[in-house]
């Protein structure tokens, strides 16, 4: 990392850079926070939607294995389908 000199002849000119500065770092910790937080909730819905994912193949499967199973059986194949 480089080092960064700033000379600055003029009192008022060097405390108005300094505030600038500290407003663009105050600016940047302000950004970093809220981007943390939107980090965290897409996190958080994205796990979310991994578990309806698979709640939802959990559903299938054990349907599709009802019906491979019932296959045979128009009637209980029928109550299945009703009871759905």
């Amino acid at each position: 990392m480089s080092d960064i000199r700033l000379i600055v002849d003029d009192d008022a000119a060097f405390r108005a850079a300094d505030l600038k500065l500290e407003r663009i770092l105050r600016d940047l910790q302000e950004m970093r926070t809220a981007m943390s937080v939107e980090l965290d909730t897409l996190k958080a819905n994205v796990a979310e939607l991994r578990t309806v994912a698979d709640s939802a193949v959990t559903l299938l499967n054990g349907l599709s294995a009802q019906i491979a199973s019932l296959k045979n059986d128009p009637v209980a194949l029928q109550q299945l389908a009703d009871d759905i």
